[in-house]
């Protein structure tokens, strides 16, 4: 076996090729590398609240009205029965963006004829067959995760850390 250090003292030909097989073995390995650390951003539709989604080893969703941080959930994950949990070494497939701006106009109305229903949304599609619906109000936000798989599952737990800002104070 010739080592890479003795390539690189052999003459151009041998030189080259050891600089090309270098090159082209480290674009595979970083090919091959699962994403991580990417994020998807959705904003409210008045553009005040912004949720990111951060994915890593596992998802994290931070949520911030302008510049100011109300929560963080982290871990964000489902445990399904025989599964390995959606949510853990999450690698994403595509990213869907939709909105809707449209009017609710309830048959029973108890406080309002017409509640309007304003939201932007991004679904996000793993590999493993799962996603996650984030959408975001002028009001509030919402997610859920969601399975194409066929057939029944059992869900066993769904979980997240909560973490509010330090200068948070709840009363109860």
């Amino acid at each position: 076996f010739v080592h890479f250090a003795q390539l690189l003292r052999a003459p151009n030909t041998c030189r080259r090729f050891a600089v090309k097989f270098a090159a082209g073995f480290a674009i595979l390995l970083a090919a091959l590398q699962p994403s991580f650390a990417s994020e998807i951003t959705v904003l409210s539709p008045d553009g005040r609240l912004n949720v990111t989604l951060e994915l890593s080893e596992r998802m994290t969703l931070r949520v911030s009205d302008a510049a100011t941080p109300l929560f963080t959930l982290s871990s964000v994950t489902l445990a399904v029965r025989g599964e390995k949990p959606f949510g853990v070494q999450p690698g994403m497939v595509k990213t869907e963006r939709s909105s809707r701006d449209t009017t609710i106009r309830p048959q029973i109305r108890e406080k309002f004829a017409a509640i309007p229903e304003r939201y932007n949304q991004a679904t996000v599609t793993f590999s493993g067959g799962y996603g996650i619906v984030l959408r975001v109000f002028d009001e509030g936000v919402a997610y859920r995760l969601f399975t194409a798989r066929p057939g029944e599952i059992v869900v066993d737990r769904e979980s997240f850390g909560l973490t509010l800002p330090d200068s948070s104070r709840i009363t109860y």
